[in-house]
């Protein structure tokens, strides 16, 4: 995992949960390609929890299993383990990622996500007005459409917004950052993204909305809608209270 950690925090944090390890633990992020876990021969069964765009459970992995993890249409997926060190050894390949595990892993029961996590849900994504969101003439409320341009460095969407020619100094961008274009197209920081931007700023997206970011794919048509300051820290609030709340109930899985 880069530094600059999970694109979709929500979902990675509820993996290592079902594998009873602090929430900012370690993992694995799996997003373009295949990746496929197995054992050495003879080693003891460990628990894996596989959460993110399609999957939402833990489980137990023998030694003569292989678990196969295929995200579709750049979606995210995050793998976690019991019992392991915290950075195993990984032998990649074209397309597929072998991880081979040098530790006796905690039995866990298997179990499974009553419901995915809210990054995957299809609601409006929230954001704050930056500093230009009034030179941009922007509505409230506007849809994006996603295409090809996207990674962990950021995202770049097609909107209706008219072409422009504002021009403004380079200054520091956060993850979650909404530059417009000279285009019209918008360009959304990404967890890897630059640490300064000089296009214009129409907002940034709520920290509690973030981890939808990091689910869109091809094809998706996000509406992006402009609130006030006390609705992003209740958001984050409601958050942090749902995954304390979900820690607790994993407990006694």
């Amino acid at each position: 995992m880069p530094v600059g950690g999970p694109f979709d925090q929500e979902s990675a944090s509820i993996a290592n949960l079902l594998c009873k390890k602090p929430a900012e633990a370690p993992i694995l992020e799996v997003s373009v390609s295949q990746v496929s876990l197995k054992l050495p021969a003879g080693s003891n069964p460990v628990s894996i929890a596989v959460v993110g765009a399609g999957a939402g459970y833990r489980s137990i992995l023998s030694a003569t299993e292989t678990l196969d993890v295929s995200p579709k249409n750049g979606e995210r997926v995050y793998i976690s383990w019991s019992g392991l060190p915290l950075d195993p050894e990984l032998e990649s390949r074209p397309l597929i990622g072998t991880t081979r595990f040098a530790a006796l892993a905690q039995m866990l029961n298997p179990v499974q996500l009553a419901d995915s996590p809210t990054s995957l849900h299809r609601d409006k994504i929230r954001f704050l007005p930056g500093p230009h969101f009034g030179l941009l003439r922007s509505p409230k409320e506007f849809e994006a459409r996603i295409g090809n341009d996207r990674s962990r460095i950021g995202i770049r969407a097609s909107t209706d917004f008219p072409t422009h020619s504002l021009e403004v100094p380079s200054e520091p961008c956060q993850v979650g950052t909404i530059q417009v274009a000279p285009s019209g197209q918008i360009l959304i920081i990404g967890p890897d993204g630059p640490t300064t931007g000089g296009y214009p700023k129409l907002g940034y997206v709520f920290e509690a909305d973030l981890n939808k970011l990091g689910q869109l794919t091809l094809g998706d048509r996000p509406v992006f809608a402009s609130r006030v300051i006390q609705e992003a820290l209740l958001a984050r609030t409601t958050a942090d209270m749902n995954l304390t709340r979900l820690q607790q109930i994993l407990l006694f899985a």
